[in-house]
């Protein structure tokens, strides 16, 4: 199929975007090629790092680093979402350290200009508890396994309204059983049946008590920062639901549909 598809790609006088970077790479082979591109392009500033591949680090480092020219990347780990289709999260690791030995340096980027104070605390709070290493892996295996440690954000922004700002919605959900009596491991790994149309009934439920604020039921049982809190006049028209991907809409917008 490959040989068939080279010969194809040769008819029609098309490369496509590998054959792009293997030549690349080929052509770097040769010290000419090479002297003319760090002549003409002094910094390569590559975002998304995190996303690349080897040969794309072979290409970067004949470029960039062999040569001396300026490398500057950007990355997080955390956010490494392409293995599926040959993004290596290790090659992230692997330059920065090579950048290290070259002479230079890691730039945390911590600060957050975006969200507000309680926002951040919020996230800080809940994900440094997400982001703990299981207690059966051994700590020297840890970035093998591609443990990423938490790294708390820092708010440039304080506080700008009143709370509540976050609020979590629990299901507890029941535990499963096998046919024997025991948790079942593979049952337990899906999300048990009916488990977003509970999502989608807590979220339109939540609607209702924020439009709805004002009614003496509703803020029988004010949160700590009084009643006001609970009570700011929202219309429908303010609120939005982000979801993951678009496959559970159609369950939500049954759920608001039954909730009026």
């Amino acid at each position: 199929i490959d040989r068939r598809l080279d010969a194809e790609k040769q008819t029609l006088s098309v490369l496509d975007f590998d054959d792009l970077q293997l030549r690349t790479l080929q052509l770097l082979a040769r010290p000419e090629v090479v002297r003319r591109g760090t002549e003409r392009y002094r910094f390569f500033l590559v975002d998304e790092f995190q996303d690349t591949n080897g040969l794309q680090r072979d290409l970067l480092r004949k470029l960039a680093l062999i040569s001396g020219t300026n490398l500057f990347i950007v990355g997080d780990r955390k956010q490494s979402i392409y293995g599926f289709r040959g993004a290596d999260v290790d090659v992230f690791t692997e330059m920065t350290t090579a950048i290290e030995e070259a002479g230079g340096a890691q730039q945390p980027l911590h600060l957050n200009f975006r969200s507000q104070e309680p926002l951040i605390d919020a996230f800080n709070f809940l994900f440094a508890r997400i982001f703990r290493a299981r207690p059966e892996a051994p700590q020297t295996s840890l970035g093998q396994l591609g443990y990423v440690s938490h790294e708390p954000g820092k708010a440039e922004r304080g506080a700008e309204h009143e709370p509540p700002l976050v609020e979590l919605l629990v299901s507890a959900l029941p535990e499963s059983k096998s046919s024997t009596g025991e948790p079942d491991d593979e049952t337990e790994e899906r999300d048990p049946p009916g488990a977003h149309d509970r999502d989608a009934e807590q979220v339109a439920a939540r609607i209702r008590t924020l439009v709805d604020a004002r009614s003496a039921d509703i803020l029988s049982a004010p949160p700590r920062g009084g009643q006001d809190a609970y009570a700011p006049n929202f219309k429908y028209g303010d609120i939005a639901i982000l979801l993951r991907a678009f496959t559970g809409v159609w369950t939500y917008e049954s759920a608001l549909r039954r909730a009026g």
